[in-house]
């Protein structure tokens, strides 16, 4: 079974998500992948991740954080807060149509994202990071010239 399945955050924002289990069995892992910052679930690596994991029967539920993909809010918008609510939002969503052994792997800023949802989630199957980002701002501050960083601090 793969189909698009739209759900609530805590403040009503509407995240998508493709809901993917290959054997429509509930007691399999089902890994939600956490895309990293101005990604999307549409991302070509969660292809790759995705048919990793069915071929090994584990689903796979591919969300976008609020302000990205077919999610709401605005990009600009995007903070950690808002994406462990959409992590934690995703957890709860899962658990309602019965999958017990939910699963977190985060890509950087979706690393953090899992890294924090999970002290926040007492059942997690499990947690897997891929290049988790613990310092956005200094990793972001690293890749822009001096010019740049001037215009931003002036302009916000």
């Amino acid at each position: 079974m793969k189909e698009k399945v739209y759900f609530d955050d805590s403040k009503g924002n509407k995240v998508c998500g493709i809901l993917n289990d290959p054997l429509d069995d509930k007691n399999i892992p089902m890994v939600i992948l956490c895309h990293g910052f101005s990604s999307t679930k549409d991302s070509p690596s969660y292809d790759i991740f995705q048919n990793a994991f069915n071929k090994r029967n584990i689903s796979i539920f591919k969300i976008d954080f609020y302000g990205h993909g077919e999610s709401d809010g605005e990009f600009a918008d995007i903070t950690l807060s808002l994406g462990v609510d959409d992590a934690l939002s995703a957890i709860k969503y899962l658990k309602k149509q019965g999958y017990t052994k939910i699963c977190l792997v985060g890509t950087s800023f979706g690393g953090a994202v899992g890294l924090i949802a999970a002290t926040k989630c007492k059942d997690l199957f499990c947690l897997a990071l891929k290049c988790p980002v613990s310092d956005y701002y200094g990793s972001y501050l690293t890749k822009k010239t001096p010019e740049q960083l001037r215009t931003w601090q002036e302009k916000g």
